[in-house]
């Protein structure tokens, strides 16, 4: 995995998850289900392989790598990809007798929604700035091979509005 938890600061900061470990363990969970379609979906599953392979153990007195720049320029965009599955996972809570929102005795519940569209949004253009600089150095990245199914699947083209439509 190229994502921990410490990845989700600024706008995708989650409320806890240095500290509770309920939070950090869902969020986890998050990162091992979505991190992996992320990558598919706009590199190919191999060279998301490649990526991890040649991430895991990093030197920080070595000098920066091709592998570096490819997860430099593609982590915070996998994160937002989380974050936002993340985010629309926790509007709801499953309980015995089905799904329900907590009700909070010191603070008015917003939706979430306004700040999904625009981190979504903002991750459809960052993505394919990325798509296209990986494709224009493909000869170093030689397994480029995206899952436009899964792509298209999971909407990564497509814009949101705060209508849903």
């Amino acid at each position: 995995m190229i994502l921990k938890p410490s990845h989700f600061e600024g706008e995708l900061t989650i409320g806890q998850a240095a500290s509770e470990f309920a939070t950090t363990n869902a969020l986890q969970w998050f990162i091992n289900k979505y991190e992996p379609i992320f990558y598919h979906a706009i590199i190919g599953e191999t060279l998301y392989i490649e990526l991890v392979d040649n991430t895991e153990d990093e030197d920080e007195a070595a000098e920066p790598t091709e592998w570096d720049e490819l997860k430099q320029r593609t982590e915070q965009l996998a994160a937002a990809f989380v974050w936002y599955f993340y985010t629309m996972d926790t509007n709801t809570s499953p309980t015995g007798c089905g799904e329900v929102s907590p009700m909070f005795e010191s603070a008015v519940k917003k939706s979430a929604w306004p700040k999904m569209v625009k981190i979504w949004n903002e991750l459809v253009d960052n993505m394919e700035r990325v798509t296209n600089w990986v494709y224009q150095n493909r000869t170093k990245y030689t397994n480029f091979a995206p899952d436009i199914d899964l792509f298209m699947e999971y909407g990564m083209n497509r814009h949101e509005n705060l209508y849903g439509i």
